[in-house]
């Protein structure tokens, strides 16, 4: 199964040189991520206390995008820090390589909580490109919401955009050099707020945006993406780029991604192709302080509607009100249709509930339980009851943006022969220099005699070089 990250390639073998040609590493990437519900999944909250208590609080339905993530702008060096390192050989036959010592994130599910990890991949490409393909940056992704490319808004650069596309990967996507539309089996509901024009997209109609890749070359032009490092609202510099490029995907046949570990085949019995699950950890909350002025509440509040307007009628006011967008798993449950108990699920507004279903709606025998027990915690008895989401998987598929920056390393012209400290002379000086390269000793190799040091010509330093370079002193 393809491993969604930051960062893709893509499609169609081609049997001419391509024009975009060389060595690149990775400085600067800004990636969007909106996952969708491919089916409706309830939310639910049980107590804590083991009383056997637990109620839907709402629920994601299928269309709904439940979450959106937003991974940058970065440059390279937050990269560096968060460990990732991408270094991209493409040639001129249309094959490429990631090469070894390249580290990259990927998302695993383990009971349902999605983990981010940062993992060493190599990989085998094969692309096309057409510098002069006579594109634009996409004004939108694929599912019509607006692009975070700031280029795309820049007149200067409609119709002067290339196309890129990849066709073999092992772990990226793939995505054609032709602007393409697409559809998905699933409906998907917008936030009017959001996507005025067009609130619902029913299943299996044309999306209103594009997938595919597109790609600008140059030499050493300023960076767009970058990271406030100083909190002045202004980002830091970043390295200057040699090539930016730009892909839209979107989870289905075209990337083959988000369709499990056999294509063609239905893993989870949804009736289609479709297998990706999101590892839902926790879900909104709001945030209250614990002051006695603000009621007292221990812990973060869940319900759905206008929480402040409930809030507001149990006397806590904006100001008592940390965050109003927060994330938690354990929590109060309020609701106005519990004005009995303060708003707020109680034992007895619990306990009520399930006399009633025993009685069949009949509230009479049920009166003992009509008592307001929502100014504590529950002590065993009464109070309010601390309710607990677990993670809880959701069936989605997902539509991306990612916007890339690379610069060209290794272009220097040499034989790769490891004569590092560049003497014409091949000797343990030169693998005391590339030693020092690795463990960071010495002052970074740069320019011929860091290609020389790359006996392999993979673009990275390693032992790989050591021992290449004691095969040549010892022929």
């Amino acid at each position: 199964m393809k491993k969604l990250g930051l960062i893709v390639l893509f499609f169609s073998s081609i049997l001419f040189s391509q024009d975009v040609t060389g060595n690149y590493k990775l400085s600067g990437i800004n990636a969007t991520y909106y996952d969708i519900a491919r089916q409706t999944t309830p939310i639910n909250v049980s107590d804590i206390y083991g009383e056997g208590v637990e109620i839907a609080i709402g629920a994601i339905n299928q269309g709904d995008i439940f979450n959106s993530t937003f991974n940058g702008p970065h440059g390279e060096m937050y990269l560096t820090f968060a460990g990732v390192n991408l270094n991209i050989n493409l040639y001129p036959d249309g094959t490429g390589h990631i090469a070894e010592g390249s580290f990259y994130p990927s998302v695993s599910l383990d009971d349902c909580i999605s983990v981010l990890q940062v993992l060493p991949i190599t990989d085998e490409l094969i692309y096309s490109s057409d510098i002069n393909a006579g594109l634009s940056w996409p004004l939108t992704n694929a599912i019509g919401l607006p692009s975070h490319n700031p280029y795309a808004f820049d007149s200067n650069t409609v119709g002067n955009v290339g196309s890129f596309s990849l066709s073999q990967s092992v772990v990226f996507d793939f995505f054609p050099g032709i602007p393409t539309q697409t559809s998905v089996p699933f409906p998907i509901n917008f936030d009017t707020s959001e996507y005025p024009d067009n609130s619902f997209i029913p299943p299996g109609y044309t999306l209103p945006g594009v997938v595919g890749g597109f790609v600008i070359v140059g030499d050493s032009n300023e960076s767009i993406l970058g990271d406030d490092f100083d909190g002045d609202g202004i980002p830091e510099p970043n390295t200057p780029w040699d090539l930016t490029l730009e892909w839209h995907a979107i989870d289905g046949m075209i990337s083959e991604s988000g369709l499990g570990d056999i294509i063609g085949e239905d893993e989870d019995g949804d009736g289609t192709d479709y297998d990706a699950i999101f590892g839902l950890s926790s879900i909104s909350a709001v945030y209250v302080s614990p002051s006695p002025d603000c009621g007292g509440l221990n812990y973060p509040v869940f319900g759905e509607g206008n929480m402040t307007g409930i809030l507001s009628e149990m006397g806590i006011g904006s100001d008592c009100i940390d965050e109003t967008e927060g994330q938690a798993n354990d929590g109060y449950v309020v609701d106005a249709s519990l004005v009995a108990w303060g708003n707020m699920l109680t034992k007895n507004a619990s306990e009520f509930q399930i006399c009633l279903s025993e009685n069949g709606g009949n509230p009479t025998p049920c009166l003992d339980f009509m008592v307001d027990d929502s100014d504590h915690d529950y002590n065993g008895t009464d109070g309010r009851l601390i309710m607990r989401f677990s993670p809880t998987c959701i069936p989605n598929f997902n539509v991306r943006q990612i916007t890339t920056e690379f610069f060209i390393i290794g272009a220097e012209s040499c034989n790769h022969e490891g004569d590092a400290n560049e003497d014409t002379i091949v000797n343990v000086l030169d693998i005391v220099l590339v030693v020092g390269e690795i463990i960071g000793s010495n002052d970074p190799l740069s320019g011929s005699a860091f290609c020389q040091a790359d006996v392999n010509s993979d673009n990275i330093i390693n032992v790989l070089d050591i021992v290449a370079i004691v095969n040549i002193i010892i022929g």
